[in-house]
């Protein structure tokens, strides 16, 4: 066990909860202010361009969450 971190584990399980919520949203907060990669860029626009081309191919929020729950049921 690396000796900094020692003290982590002596927190008590509600402590260790709290710490790991506070860091996972310090690092979604550093992933928003990294750029988009290229590719996710070039996607995004493909996507948009594709549904100009053809709006009923897209699926409402609705049509897509029922769809993920029907498959968990």
């Amino acid at each position: 066990m690396n000796a900094q971190l020692a003290p982590i584990f002596q927190l008590s399980r509600q402590e260790k909860l709290q710490l790991v919520e506070e860091l996972w949203d310090s690092i979604a907060q550093e992933e928003s202010l990294q750029p988009l990669a290229q590719w996710k860029i070039d996607e995004l626009i493909r996507r948009e361009e594709a549904y100009q081309k053809d709006p009923s191919t897209a699926l409402s929020w609705e049509e897509v969450k029922a769809s993920i729950l029907s498959r968990h049921a």
